[in-house]
């Protein structure tokens, strides 16, 4: 005789993002057992959209579902209208770029929907990265870039020598 398990629950079908912010919240509050976690990310989100910074490490042993958590908050994040950008450590051999997942996240958020908007703001705020991302910014503006990043990385010179500090 088999054995069988039956699932009973309402179906929905999304297109990859949740539909509203209630849908988000279904998806979040379908991780059983996390209620306290998900009470910890949920006020850390709500404060980040409110524009106080939050830096949030979700950690513990594999398998245990921390993916799964963060998936379900970064939905209810996109549901609320925040840029979401994800980036993954992978092991590399010989030298790496130590910013390689946030780049690689950077990367993706220049390829999407608001992607504009991503550019002009790392043209502004880091455009050292974005001079690291191929293919997020035109040609023609290539090169204007490069020359900004170049001025920024030449040292200083205020006459005074490097090693004698004035108090």
């Amino acid at each position: 005789m088999g054995r069988g398990h039956r699932f009973i629950a309402d179906v929905c079908e999304l297109d990859g993002r949740a539909a509203n912010g209630a849908t988000a919240m279904a998806i979040v509050s379908s991780l059983v057992g996390r209620d306290d976690e998900l009470t910890a990310l949920r006020a850390h989100l709500e404060s980040a959209l409110d524009r106080k910074r939050h830096l949030v490490f979700v950690t513990g042993e594999a398998g245990i579902g921390k993916t799964a958590l963060v998936d379900a908050v970064l939905e209810h994040a996109a549901a609320a209208g925040a840029l979401v950008a994800r980036g993954a450590c992978v092991e590399q051999y010989g030298s790496g770029e130590a910013y390689l997942p946030v780049l690689s996240a950077l990367s993706a958020l220049c390829r999407g929907p608001r992607g504009d908007q991503v550019v002009e703001t790392l043209a502004r705020q880091a455009p050292t990265w974005l001079y690291q991302l191929p293919g997020a910014v035109a040609d023609d503006r290539l090169l204007a870039l490069q020359t900004r990043v170049q001025a920024r990385r030449k040292p200083e010179c205020s006459g005074r020598s490097p090693t004698r500090s004035r108090f």
